[in-house]
């Protein structure tokens, strides 16, 4: 027996030390992977760029077995190597499932998981762009410039893409000319919708209209996202075809100079800058320099188609009517006493206004609305009383306000540009000897590309003085409200009279504005600018006195005077339009002020009556019958002297 249980022992220690050592290659077995494997997960739809979706991947042994033993990290690589995350968290017991998301779209892909010399591949599939944002960019085609009524020679080409920048095929494109040169006509494009080919590309081509000007195309994803961008292209005047002379008809005192303007125009009437002028005079009347500055001599009379200017074969001609410079009336009368005869002549002559004498100055544009970091040229003119260039005037330029910097570059010129965002004015002084004038242009500045004001229609007439409203509204180019941008504004109408000129910040981008026009006229617009933003009225009539057409043309002394008047004088004019006198209305003050204090007084007492009563109520309430009789008493007291008050102002009223 003890031989036979040593025995058994030895056989138990021979099986346990195997068991240990088959145990052990069994996990050394395992913990060496030689391959990765992945499931299968290119099922259904493709895979869209930048959306997550799941893999799972098997480590393998030799023998092909999940390798239980290992727990490390993978790295991951795609054909494109745009896959994240590019490493897997640790493997465990051999397998690792997760998201990852390709950003680039292709139609062969595959995945590939190594770790040193671990490696395996997943089966081909496909990445898709993702069409639920897209995007068009401009690809060529933009900034073209050509004659007006001309097609332009290249397309406007724009590409469809998604946020990564994937072409997007088979996407509607709309286009639009959004914005054209005031009464252009004749514009088109060869097609306003297209769908994206297989490179997201679209393309469409402009014809320009008859005017000269900035044209602008907006080309818009019409499913998805609604993303839009513009082309801009630029219509020129094209050949010379006739000319015009500015005065047509000039009144010239003898003696003066009269610069004359030559302008040429193209078939759609366009005008046509810079050519080439010769001037000559053909049926006497003075002389005139190479400039166009005519002379006149000493000879009154008129002298019809005198003037000439020619560019090539093409010309045009302007009368002049040289007059003295007084025109009048004479009354002779004759009377004497004593010795002799004596003749007193009295002549009444009253002056007219002088042709070339400085009388009015005109600001081109009158309005500035200036996108950030653009540059405005700014010219001014003087003119007379017959809207007729002046010479021999000295100009200078001011801004005012957060309009940016502004530049002289010429004798009469200067050059805007603009910085950061706000609101001010261009104030230009024009001197010619002792007479000087001086003009603005209000405006602003900001990023207002595809915004715009829209003013609610104005009722007509209006009356001078009397105010109104004005409604103006944020919009951007699909008319939805802008509520981003608050102000201020700034406003301005055709007589130059408005009142306020700048309107104040509103919290909800909608302003309504209490406006006074100080001059009437049958046909008047307002316009308002902000933040690179401009919007114009429609057109109504102002009535009653005093009238623009009385005031010369283009305004003048009396329309300065209109300009500058004070607020108390615009009381004063409101007062007399009512036949109302200093004198009535110090007794509607007085009235009020009867009536106001002698019932604030009488409230006063009431209050504190009906205050301590009520006090003494809470401390004794035994004693409230007494007290209420006391307080009804007090009440019928505070009534008579309210009463009271309101007859003194009666009186007074009478």
């Amino acid at each position: 027996m003890p031989r036979q249980k040593k025995m058994y022992h030895w056989i138990v220690r021979v099986v346990f030390v195997a068991a240990l050592f088959l145990t052990s290659a069994l996990t050394v077995k395992a913990q060496s992977a030689v391959s990765f494997e992945f499931d299968t997960f290119n099922t259904g739809t493709a895979k869209v760029a930048g959306l997550p979706f799941q893999v799972t991947i098997t480590a393998l042994d030799s023998n092909g077995d999940t390798a239980v033993g290992f727990n490390s990290p993978a790295l991951l690589v795609d054909e494109t190597n745009t896959i994240y995350p590019n490493q897997t968290s640790n493997f465990i017991n051999g397998v690792w499932t997760g998201m990852v998301y390709v950003t680039q779209s292709t139609t062969e892909n595959t995945i590939t998981a190594s770790l040193g010399t671990v490696i395996g591949q997943s089966e081909i599939f496909s990445v898709s762009p993702d069409s639920r944002t897209p995007f068009i960019s401009i690809v060529s085609g933009n900034n073209q410039t050509s004659i007006t009524g001309s097609q332009l020679s290249s397309p406007f080409r724009a590409q469809v893409v998604d946020t990564y920048n994937n072409p997007i095929p088979n996407l509607g494109v709309n286009f639009v000319v959004a914005n054209v040169p005031t009464g252009s006509t004749g514009y088109n494009l060869t097609n306003n919708s297209a769908i994206s080919d297989a490179n997201g590309y679209v393309s469409t081509v402009l014809r320009l209209g008859k005017k000269a000007g900035s044209y602008v195309t907006t080309a818009t994803v019409n499913s998805g996202f609604h993303h839009s961008t513009q082309f801009y292209a630029t219509a020129t005047p094209g050949p010379l075809i006739s000319m015009a002379i500015k005065p047509y008809v000039a009144v010239i005192p003898a003696g003066s100079t009269l610069p004359f303007e030559a302008i040429g125009y193209d078939q759609y009437y366009n005008e046509v800058s810079n050519i080439p002028v010769t001037w000559s005079i053909q049926n006497g009347g003075g002389s005139i320099d190479s400039t166009g500055v005519f002379t006149a001599a000493y000879i009154l009379g008129n002298f019809t188609n005198t003037v000439k200017a020619t560019s090539g074969v093409v010309g045009a001609n302007a009368s002049v009517n040289i007059v003295d410079i007084y025109q009048g009336t004479g009354d002779d009368t004759s009377s004497g006493t004593g010795v002799g005869t004596g003749i007193a002549a009295t002549v009444s002559a009253t002056p007219v206004p002088v042709s070339g004498v400085l009388y009015n100055l005109q600001i081109e544009p009158d309005v500035l609305s200036v996108l950030q970091n653009a540059r405005i040229p700014i010219v001014a003119q003087g003119v007379d009383f017959f809207g007729n260039p002046v010479s021999g005037v000295t100009y200078s330029f001011q801004s005012t306000g957060d309009l940016g910097t502004l530049t002289q570059t010429g004798a009469n010129a200067a050059l805007l540009t603009g910085s950061g965002t706000g609101v001010g004015s261009v104030i230009v002084t024009a001197t010619q000897g002792d007479v000087t004038r001086t003009a603005s242009a209000i405006g602003s500045i900001g990023s207002g590309m595809n915004r715009r004001l829209v003013i609610e229609d104005i009722e007509s007439p209006q009356q001078v003085g009397e105010p109104f409203t004005i409604s103006i509204a944020a919009k951007d180019s699909f008319n939805n409200f802008i509520t981003d941008y608050q102000g201020p504004l700034v406003i301005a109408d055709t007589t130059g009279t408005i009142d306020p000129a700048v309107v104040q910040p509103s919290d909800q981008g909608i302003w309504y504005v209490q406006a006074i026009i100080s001059v009437s006229h049958p046909e008047v617009s307002i316009t308002v600018a902000g933040d690179g933003m401009v919007g114009v009225s429609n057109v109504f009539e102002v009535t009653g006195d005093p009238k623009k057409t009385d005031l010369g043309l283009g305004g003048g002394t009396a329309f300065g005077d209109i300009l500058g008047a004070s607020i108390s004088a615009k009381i004063d004019e409101v007062m007399k339009a009512q036949n109302l006198s200093k004198y009535v209305v110090l007794k509607y003050i007085g009235a009020g002020i009867a009536a106001g204090f002698g019932i604030l007084g009488a409230s006063v007492g009431g209050g504190l009556m009906a205050s301590r009563g009520l006090e003494a109520i809470g401390r004794n309430p035994f004693a409230k019958s007494r007290l209420q009789a006391n307080l009804y008493i007090g009440l019928a007291v505070f009534i008579a002297a309210a009463s009271l008050a309101v007859f003194a102002s009666t009186v007074i009223m009478r």
